[in-house]
């Protein structure tokens, strides 16, 4: 395959002194070319350019040649007459003998109004009945066809006979006949370049040298008499590894990452720089490398990851002096206060049909039902407090209307309400006494309200909103700004594209910072906030977080984010640096067995502490049980 380069260019431009950014002529034929490139960038001031006799496929890179006049793509593999309304000032274009079949690309020439010379000879288009008189009517500027003019009295008689409204009303008609495609021809685009792969070769064989090269002599007994072996090591170093297959290791301990690594070029690793252990993520090649085992720890069931060491952390399950564990662990192995069942339990589901679930948020009441914002299919359901997924019992909308790609809902059990987020109609909807019809919360605000993102009621009752468009987390019936509206940025007293957030019973407000891969807590009152959870940028690591989309707070003061782009949920106890994997992978990778997530867009906790996942992409709601 030749190349279009600058040094062919220059080659080809002896004739300006080698200089492109003048160049207004090349000849580029009979040089084997199958791509344009590059003559956009490279000749700007190109008024001719000869390509004919290549292997071009395709008419590309030449719309920003504005000055050019003439350009002669004959004898190539071209199909289709595309990518040159750019070309302001083409006056001639030659296709001769290419494989142009469909007539009605000569359309896509309409706007080059100066083009005046168009040659289409030897192309299968060219058969079709009525050619000329087609391309006469529909190319008006045309003044030549195939190197005969073209009279008033030819193009009256075109338009008369050819009609180009008949032409595309029938078009899909003749587009179902493929007996013209079939028709079988010894020329094709391929029997072309399969002539020149031929030629090709037969000249390398011409030019190869008959005299073959000696060999080099190779010695294959050392001095002693022994059979030397290739590549034999100086040293040979043996020491016994440990590996607990299926599972990930997370600690808060120091770690070092590294990636595109087989199995043994950790260990080597390991052995090199006296770790103490890794984790081994089969599926991207990582190697996540621990210092020491020095912190408390979790052992979490995974397919995709084995965990190995020289001396095993110092645990009931792990003291023990076999080297290799198969058997998978079930639930989740800690010494932290980590609580939750990895395996999850799917309690509303789709079975892929997203027109039956398609979920984007969640709240669970006090007697466990379940409310599904439904953002795709704009409106709210209700599921039964049950673990097999049956079908929603309640399907809530408005008395005007249908609600419009709600992303977010609270439910206030002291009242019986729930209130709806409703972002793209710009307003808050409730559902009163468990009524299925709801009205708008009127808000002292008038005119075009703010967008209304997410939605969470403090413990007095008030509305809480998120304005992602300006940053801010804000009173509804007041519009007063309780969290941002700083415009946006990573500052302590800024926020960048927030989405839903958690109030909890001191009033401190928790909002997914997502633009900034943070969760930020405002305390009651206070004009900065603080980071709890990630704020490291965006990454998988488990001191990152990357596009959160929720987050809530457990009993015990946990802090619960929906790391979506992450696919998982991250557990951040009280002034922790890292945070711990509670559901999907800890590696960042996607999934849909019961311990895998895929694109998780929100969260929420019931009374019990259980905790629900919305796994978007999967069409379904996990529960994963408190322990």
């Amino acid at each position: 395959m030749v190349f279009i380069t600058e040094s062919l260019i220059r080659k080809r431009a002896e004739h300006n002194e080698g200089e492109l950014t003048t160049l207004e002529e090349v000849s580029l034929h009979q040089q084997d070319i199958e791509k344009i490139e590059y003559l956009d960038k490279w000749c700007r001031e190109l008024r001719i350019l000869y390509l004919q006799s290549n292997l071009i496929s395709k008419i590309e890179n030449v719309s920003r040649l504005k000055k050019l006049e003439y350009i002669n793509l004959a004898l190539n593999n071209i199909e289709y007459i595309e990518n040159l309304s750019g070309c302001e000032s083409l006056n001639k274009l030659d296709l001769t003998l290419n494989f142009i079949g469909i007539l009605s690309c000569v359309e896509n020439l309409r706007d080059n109004m100066h083009l005046a010379d168009l040659y289409l000879t030897g192309n299968p288009c060219a058969d079709h009945e009525g050619y000329r008189d087609y391309v006469i009517a529909t190319l008006p500027q045309l003044q030549k066809l195939d190197g005969v003019e073209i009279t008033k009295t030819d193009r009256i008689l075109a338009l008369q006979k050819n009609q180009v409204n008949e032409y595309a009303r029938t078009k899909p008609e003749r587009d179902a006949d493929e007996n013209f495609w079939e028709r079988q021809s010894e020329y094709t685009p391929e029997s072309r370049i399969e002539s020149h792969e031929t030629m090709k070769k037969k000249r390398e064989h011409e030019s190869k040298e008959t005299k073959p090269e000696p060999k080099p002599v190779r010695q294959y007994i050392g001095d002693d008499g022994r059979p030397l072996n290739c590549n034999e090591p100086n040293e040979v170093l043996s020491k016994p590894i440990g590996c607990l297959l299926n599972i990930t290791f997370l600690s808060m301990d120091i770690r070092t990452t590294q990636n595109n690594l087989t199995l043994n070029q950790c260990a080597c690793y390991q052995l090199q720089d006296n770790f103490s252990g890794f984790n081994y993520f089969i599926q991207n090649q990582t190697c996540e490398l621990f210092e020491n085992f020095t912190t408390e720890f979790v052992l979490l069931p995974n397919t995709q990851t084995q965990f190995c060491f020289f001396n095993p952390p110092t645990t009931t399950e792990l003291s023990t002096t076999s080297v290799i564990y198969t058997t998978m662990i079930d639930e989740i192995t800690t010494a932290t206060n980590a609580k939750w069942n990895l395996t999850g339990i799917t309690v509303a589901s789709s079975n892929g049909n997203s027109s039956i679930l398609n979920p984007y948020a969640i709240f669970v009441d006090d007697q466990y039902y379940i409310y599904i914002a439904e953002k795709g299919n704009s409106r709210i359901s209700k599921w039964p407090p049950n673990p097999n997924g049956s079908a929603s019992s309640s399907i809530f909308q408005t008395a005007a209307g249908q609600l419009n790609q709600p992303p977010s809902l609270y439910v206030d059990s002291k009242t019986n309400t729930i209130y709806v987020a409703d972002e793209s109609n710009n307003r808050v909807v409730s559902f009163i006494n468990g009524s299925t019809i709801g009205s708008s919360v009127t808000s002292i605000l008038s005119g075009t309200l703010p967008a209304v993102s997410g939605i969470y009621l403090d413990p007095n009752g008030t509305i809480f909103i998120t304005d992602t468009g300006q940053n801010r987390i804000y009173n509804w019936f007041t519009n007063q700004s309780a969290v941002g509206g700083q415009g946006s940025g990573n500052n302590a007293s800024q926020l960048y594209q927030p989405k839903r957030f958690f109030i909890d019973s001191n009033y401190s407000f928790y909002v997914a910072d997502s633009g900034n891969n943070r969760v930020q807590k405002w305390m009651r009152g206070a004009t900065m906030g603080e980071t709890v959870a990630g704020g490291y940028g965006a990454g998988s690591n488990a001191s990152q977080l990357s596009g959160p989309l929720g987050v809530v707070v457990d009993s015990q003061g946990n802090i619960l984010v929906c790391d979506s782009n992450n696919h998982r949920v991250q557990k951040w106890t009280p002034g922790a640096t890292i945070g711990l994997t509670m559901a999907g992978n800890s590696n960042g990778t996607a999934g849909s067995s019961s311990m895998e997530l895929n694109a998780p867009k929100g969260i929420a906790i019931d009374k019990s502490d259980n905790l629900y996942v919305v796994d978007s992409n999967n069409f379904r709601i996990q529960k994963f049980n408190v322990l």
